[in-house]
């Protein structure tokens, strides 16, 4: 190489100039300098882009959580937003459609908030919903009767669904057929066809059981399990018309249920509407008039066994414990029979004016039913085709009669025959001519009174009375008539 600075050349290696004395960088050095040099700019570029990458990620990571927070924020916000209980003023002046509306815009935000994990108020939500159901389906307002013509009348401004159900009328035992009405719209409100043909709504509370309780706190889940049961006993049927209330063993039951409740809870919310419920099932439960019977004033089995677990599940404390006390042990002395006996201790026990009058009114009908069956008695000895004395004594002799076939007793029954007397057996249609008693007492006690025989003689029916005289039983059977002054046997009818 040269030197820089008097151009004579010199080794490459050489660190100074060996005719001037200036110093030299050797060529290697310039070399991977110059190399050093040449690949900077590529490596700063790459950097560079490294660089950008990294701010697009942290942005766009950033800006993703920035819409989800924004996403979950207007969700729990949204959720959260509790729609206020109405007051009594907006309810009385909504149409029947405006109320179901408002009740199903409220359950869909109720449903919204559970399907949301960052939903926290549910509780206070599920709460409002419930103040306006129980606003709508109350007595004070009588709503109901808004919905009511909405159904009934022309145009309709709701349209129902119907759903068909049986069960047994709790009076007679019979099954039959009841139409319950719901709003398709809403499970929550449910109209029941009352029997005067109306419509009554109430609260579904298998409903809200189903959906709602598990997120709610333990009082509420056991609120609406009373209330459940109260729902299910009624079978969807509108009880509270023409006096006809719900019977003892429902109403001492669900009084134990809210008893426990209360006494458990005693500052939830419809603490003091559960206790005017008590006192209502309680009127019913201890009023003569609702309390369960058959036609000879005997009370059920399951009306006792409510008296019992009431007096179980109830503190002696409670104000109608020894009222029910009361009736148990007095019913108990009559067993179970609500007679004269009972209502008359009944009275001179409490004083209370009921019993007195329950008491006159069971000696009137007393009175009247014997009348009536004296009545039927006259009326049973009439007959265009014997005397009255004659029919008193066919009903007489009909009595002997019973009493010696249940018995089976051959001789006794021979003795009540008239001679010779055919006797037909119905299985070959055969006749058998039996000449005298003798005769007769040989076919044998078995031959004769069959289970049939004494099925059809012995069965608690008036009479068949005819031109033939008097006929006791239908397929086995025998006719008798007078005979020389005297009631007898002349012919018969047997199984075999």
């Amino acid at each position: 190489m040269n030197c820089p600075s008097c151009g004579k050349e010199i080794d490459d290696n050489q660190k100074f100039c060996t005719n001037c004395g200036a110093k030299l960088t050797p060529i290697q050095e310039t070399r991977e300098e110059a190399k050093q040099n040449t690949s900077q700019p590529n490596n700063e570029i790459k950097d560079s882009n490294v660089v950008k990458s990294k701010k697009i990620i942290i942005l766009s990571t950033v800006g993703l959580l920035l819409i989800i927070t924004a996403m979950v924020s207007g969700l729990f916000m949204y959720s959260n937003t509790a729609i206020p209980p109405m007051s009594t003023i907006e309810i009385e002046n909504l149409t029947a459609r405006q109320a179901l509306d408002k009740i199903v815009e409220k359950e869909q935000l109720l449903q919204k908030c559970t399907d949301n994990f960052f939903c926290k108020n549910k509780q206070q939500l599920f709460e409002n919903l419930y103040q306006d159901l129980k606003a709508y389906t109350g007595s004070e307002l009588n709503f109901d009767s808004k919905l009511m013509f909405a159904f009934d009348e022309e145009p309709k401004d709701i349209t129902f669904s119907y759903k068909n159900n049986k069960e047994a009328d709790p009076m007679t035992g019979e099954t039959r057929s009841i139409n319950g009405i719901s709003e398709p719209k809403t499970n929550l409100i449910t109209l029941v066809e009352d029997c005067e043909g109306g419509y009554t709504t109430y609260i579904n509370h298998n409903h809200l059981v189903k959906k709602y309780s598990k997120f709610l706190n333990k009082e509420w889940q056991e609120y609406l399990n009373i209330r459940q049961i109260e729902n299910n006993d009624r079978s969807d049927v509108a009880y509270y018309c023409d006096g006809y209330c719900p019977m003892s063993d429902n109403t001492l039951k669900w009084y134990a249920l809210e008893y426990e409740f209360i006494n458990k809870f005693p500052n939830f919310t419809y603490s003091p509407y559960l206790k005017e419920r008590m006192n209502t099932y309680m009127e019913n439960a201890l009023n003569p008039n609702f309390m369960m019977q058959d036609e000879k004033g005997v009370v059920p089995k399951e009306v006792r066994q409510a008296f019992v677990k009431f007096l179980e599940k109830v503190n002696e404390n409670d104000k109608y414990y020894k009222a029910v006390e009361l009736w148990y042990d007095t019913m108990s002395k009559t067993d179970f029979i609500l007679n004269d006996k009972f209502f008359k201790e009944m009275y001179e026990k409490t004083k209370d004016g009921i019993f007195e009058q329950e008491y006159n009114n069971y000696i009137e009908r007393q009175k009247m039913l014997e009348e009536t069956q004296q009545q039927t008695e006259e009326d049973k000895y009439s007959s265009p085709l014997f005397s009255r004395d004659e029919m008193k004594q066919g009903y007489e002799f009909a009595q002997i009669v019973k009493q010696i076939v249940n018995n089976k007793d051959i001789n006794a029954f021979a003795d009540l025959i008239s001679y010779p007397i055919d006797i037909t057996t119905l299985n070959n249609e055969q006749k058998i001519n039996i000449q005298n008693e003798e005769q007769f007492i040989q076919l044998g006690a078995d031959r004769i009174f069959t289970n049939e025989f004494i099925k059809e003689v012995c069965k608690d029916e008036d009479l068949f009375v005819s031109y033939r005289g008097f006929m006791m039983g239908n397929g086995p059977n025998l006719f008798y008539t007078y005979m020389d002054g005297s009631l007898k046997i002349y012919a018969l009818s047997i199984s075999k």
